[in-house]
């Protein structure tokens, strides 16, 4: 990950470390940007191989630092930088996303791994084809669905000690089994307010956001490169997409599913 790449003044990460809202719990509007506007062209920036005649990376050019986080992106896949080789060609070429076979070209790319995007939402839509689900699923098939895998892990090893380490958990000086266990005389909104309280307890316990670099460990002036698709060890654990981020330290490239 840390092959040579030439950076001036380390100028990528000064102007966008302070806009990753992923190291820290606050709004997602900084990366929520929309790629896709209806009846829009996009410019899809991309690092071209002369010699083999295919595409290696791309991406959607938002700003001007796009070539710059495509070359990490290959620095990550290809451990080399792109821009470095005599045969490697940078594209920027404008697409029609309402073409079905342009649609298919780039869809065909997110599932190789090899398409990094910055938008959350075309990332979803993005997974969802390409594991052929007609469409999103519902909050409460996703909540009925998770029911039955925790369901099954009756049938696992391990779940006697997750269960021994959840009774061995006390939250403001209670048991989490006299707080959480399931106590069909509790009404409605009772049974919801333990359920907030247990989510609440759950998101600071369990924190679900990158927090620092999976080489050196250093949580300052990270930088959000975008997602992509995951790859076959994290599809297994059923993983719908992967962040990556680089080190404002070491410059290593993290994969955050």
């Amino acid at each position: 990950e840390n092959a040579n790449i030439q950076w001036k003044d380390n100028s990528l990460i000064e102007k966008e470390a302070s806009a990753s809202v992923h190291m820290q719990l606050s709004e997602l509007k900084d990366f929520e940007k929309t790629e896709v506007k209806d009846n829009s062209n996009l410019t899809i920036s991309s690092f071209y191989c002369t010699s083999t005649k295919s595409t290696l990376v791309a991406t959607v050019c938002l700003s001007n630092t796009t070539k710059e986080k495509l070359e990490y992106f290959g620095l990550h896949l290809r451990n080399t930088n792109l821009s470095m080789q005599s045969d490697k060609v940078y594209l920027e070429t404008t697409i029609d996303p309402t073409d079905s076979e342009e649609y298919q070209k780039y869809l065909n790319l997110w599932k190789q791994g090899l398409f990094l995007l910055q938008s959350r939402s075309l990332a979803e839509e993005f997974s969802t084809v390409a594991r052929g689900i007609k469409q999103k699923p519902r909050f409460d098939s996703v909540l009925r669905s998770n029911y039955f895998r925790m369901k099954n892990m009756s049938l696992d090893n391990n779940v006697e000690a997750i269960t021994q380490y959840l009774q061995n958990q006390s939250i403001e000086g209670q048991s989490f089994a006299s707080l959480f266990t399931y106590n069909e005389s509790l009404s409605k909104p009772e049974t919801l307010t333990s359920l907030k309280f247990l989510s609440t307890w759950f998101r600071n316990r369990f924190p679900y956001f990158y927090d620092q670099c999976s080489c050196c460990s250093n949580k300052h002036d990270n930088l959000f490169l975008g997602y992509v698709y995951p790859n076959q060890s994290e599809a297994e654990y059923l993983a719908r997409g992967t962040e990556l981020y680089v080190c404002g330290a070491c410059r290593h490239v993290s994969r955050f599913p």
